[in-house]
């Protein structure tokens, strides 16, 4: 069923930034009295990440110093870490858990987060030996990533893969296999001179994206950001900004699931196009799921939708978006 519709929703792009700054709460101030006030505690940290594996110590300052003397720490999760009565966490599982410390006493209290993976690459490490991203990437298994700096070499997905970026990490041409998962969370995947970029997503292949920008500093659009190929399982866009392309994505005909929903297409020939024409048969294929609430900025078609006859899958196909 196609429906024809106008909404507006502003795609909204935000990078991780990993910073240590204090901060400290206390409970039941109100009960307090004035001396109590004075008496605080405070985490040197207030955000970290960390990789499975890791030990790191966090240290606190007592004020007025002295004044409290029954400090204790606490994990929010101690399956993703656990902490010690120095405040030396130990990082478990990838996840995220809030450290506490914390004085009864003084009914005062300070938290930070982190967030474990099972490995943080840095691309300047990869370049001088260290792991690379499609090293980390190319197992059978599940793996979470953070990453740092650009990783532009091809990188074939088999198994169960998370990646966030930080600090505006770029990542090139990246293919899902088949019974692979791919997830990426505020990632820049970038296409250039000599640099095919995109994400391939192959026959029983699912891709997710959140926050990434896609874009291709190539003069006139070109290429294809997403490509979901024939009987892929499922393409999931959102709160993404796609730039330069001459198909931002490209749902060729499946059975399985398609979500493109509030982003923000710039500057492409085709913003969406998606065929569920069934080669040789003269039918469709079964594609459930959503094309709605996304801002066209200078493109020449917005979206196109290809079936043979009457379509009657449940896809809900918004045509023009908003339209600028």
């Amino acid at each position: 069923m196609r429906r024809f519709r106008v909404a507006a929703t502003a795609a909204a792009v935000a990078l991780a930034a990993v910073l240590c700054i204090f901060s400290a709460s206390c409970a039941d101030a109100s009960l307090m009295t004035d001396d109590d006030l004075q008496k605080r505690v405070e985490l040197n940290c207030r955000f970290d990440l960390l990789e499975v594996g890791e030990e790191r110590r966090y240290y606190v300052e007592i004020k007025p110093a002295g004044s409290v003397d029954d400090l204790r720490f606490f994990s929010s999760d101690d399956a993703v870490a656990t902490v010690d009565s120095n405040g030396m966490v130990i990082a478990l599982a990838a996840g995220e858990a809030k450290i506490t410390a914390r004085s009864e006493k003084a009914s005062c209290e300070d938290v930070m987060e982190i967030v474990v993976y099972d490995e943080i690459l840095v691309a300047d490490e990869a370049q001088n030996g260290g792991r690379s991203f499609a090293e980390a990437a190319g197992g059978d298994g599940k793996t979470s990533i953070a990453l740092f700096g650009d990783f532009l070499e091809p990188v074939t997905i088999k198994g169960d893969v998370y990646v966030t970026g930080i600090d505006g990490a770029r990542l090139s041409s990246v293919t899902v296999g088949e019974g692979g998962a791919f997830s990426a969370e505020n990632v820049t995947f970038y296409s250039g001179q000599d640099i095919e970029g995109g994400v391939f997503v192959g026959k029983g292949g699912w891709f997710k994206a959140s926050g990434c920008r896609f874009e291709s500093d190539e003069d006139g659009p070109v290429g294809t950001a997403v490509l979901a190929e024939d009987g892929f399982t499922g393409v999931d866009v959102s709160d993404c900004e796609f730039y330069g392309f001459a198909c931002a994505v490209d749902a060729r005909p499946s059975d399985g699931e398609i979500s493109v929903r509030n982003n923000i297409f710039s500057d492409s020939d085709v913003a969406v196009s998606v065929d569920v024409r069934l080669p040789g048969s003269g039918t469709n294929a079964g594609m459930t799921g959503k094309i709605e609430d996304n801002i066209f900025l200078h493109c020449v078609e917005c979206s196109r939708f290809s079936y043979c006859g009457k379509y009657e899958g449940e896809l809900d196909f918004e045509d023009e978006g908003i339209k600028v």
